[in-house]
């Protein structure tokens, strides 16, 4: 085993400190609501610096930005109309569609991922999904969320050798697989283009797709897998961002 997946093992086996853990910007921090018109999403508020959403129906997560969620709509301001929407800029986005796949003996095929609903271990949250195979066999994975930086999970010389900034906002998912059978591998479709560092233990082939966004200027996205097996029931991958400022709102002139 390498140093490196030794470190990322470690830091996910380890509890974190409460005096380590982000202070959550609202209560509750995790919960459920349309976004950005999109159905059965469930949101969780990491820091001020980084909000994470997941789409329940690909078990998937649909964005991580800075700058928080306009609470708009009946249920938050009795205005019947409109919905939550995210406010701010993305670090990253999801990938649209199916992001989860399984190799039954070696073949490649379809897998379907079922929301299982989430868990809170004191300050941290644990997302379940059920990843159902073709012949109906079911594998429970977990996934847990966290906001970091550099700077808590290395000393000076490793984020030198790592290439590593102090200060850029990072997230990490940590993955569990229980009971997973023999000769099965479950693969999960991720997007890691776009950051200043990426650190993963089992991210097995990338592929590159050339895109047009909505201004017609073309962008390439990296999209790579993880994989978890019974030999590896448990990952880990951390991306690093350039961090966003946010722009104070303009002052109000008075009549």
């Amino acid at each position: 085993m390498t140093v490196l997946l030794a470190l990322l093992l470690s830091i996910a086996a380890a509890p974190r400190q409460e005096a380590e853990t982000p202070k959550r910007p609202r209560d509750p921090w995790v919960f459920r609501c349309v976004l950005d018109k999109r159905p059965r999403m469930v949101t969780v508020a990491l820091s001020d610096e980084m909000w994470v959403a997941y789409d329940t129906t690909t078990c998937g997560m649909y964005k991580a930005w800075r700058g928080g969620v306009n609470f708009d709509g009946p249920v938050y301001t009795t205005v019947h109309g409109p919905q939550p929407t995210t406010l701010g800029k993305a670090y990253i986005e999801g990938i649209e569609g199916d992001v989860w796949s399984a190799s039954v003996g070696g073949k490649d095929g379809p897998a379907m991922a079922v929301w299982r609903g989430y868990r809170l271990n004191g300050n941290h949250v644990a997302l379940e999904y059920d990843i159902v195979l073709e012949d109906g066999r079911k594998v429970a994975v977990q996934e847990s969320p966290e906001f970091v930086r550099p700077e808590q999970m290395f000393d000076d010389a490793r984020l030198e050798e790592l290439v590593l900034q102090k200060g850029h906002p990072g997230l990490f998912r940590s993955f569990l697989a229980r009971d997973l059978p023999d000769g099965v591998k479950l693969s999960l479709e991720m997007r890691t283009d776009g950051v200043t560092g990426k650190l993963a233990e089992t991210l097995e082939r990338e592929r590159f797709v050339d895109v047009t966004d909505e201004k017609g200027e073309k962008k390439t996205q990296v999209v790579s897998h993880l994989a978890l097996s019974k030999e590896r029931p448990t990952s880990t991958v951390v991306l690093f961002f350039a961090p966003i400022e946010i722009q104070p709102e303009p002052k109000k002139e008075s009549k």
